[in-house]
Order: C-alpha cells, then structure tokens, then sequence
C-alpha cells in the first residue's frame, strides 16, 4: 500500500465534497492495510478516520476505532513488534 496515494485520494474526496464517501473509503483501506499487515498505514488510516469521526460529531462510532487498534495491536504481536 502506497499511504501517499491513498491520502490524496481521501484528499480528492474532500476537494469534491463528497464527505459521505469518506468513512467507507477509509474503512476499506484500513482492511486493505491490516490483510497487507502494512502497520504504518494502519495507524495513519486509524488517525484520520477518527478525525473525520470527530469533525463529524461521530463520536458514538469511535468504537469502530477501538476495533482497528485492537486488531493494529494482535497484528504487531504476530510480528514480535508490540509493546503494549
């Protein structure tokens, strides 16, 4: 996964208002990420996604959230790279 392209896509998502195309945008990167085991994306993906929950007033779906760290979490323990 190419972090870069995929934040300008969310970029150009926003540049056309097309908000309501964000949150399934960034969700399917986020699985794409965690299938690809590429952890860096995934705390980059996880950080916007709760910034576009948080300018949403979403915050009762800051639960999904808790599911992508816990998953970014057993992912990096699979690895020998987690510390928490």
């Amino acid at each position: 996964m190419i972090i870069e392209q995929i934040l300008a896509q969310l970029d150009e998502l926003f540049t056309q208002h097309k908000v309501d195309q964000v949150e399934n945008f960034l969700l399917q990167r986020i699985d794409e990420a965690a299938k690809e085991k590429d952890t860096a994306s995934m705390i980059t993906l996880l950080n916007e996604i709760i910034g576009h929950y948080r300018e949403m007033g979403e915050f009762a779906l800051y639960g999904v959230i808790g599911v992508g760290w816990v998953n970014l979490k057993n992912l990096l323990q699979d690895v020998g790279r987690c510390f928490f």
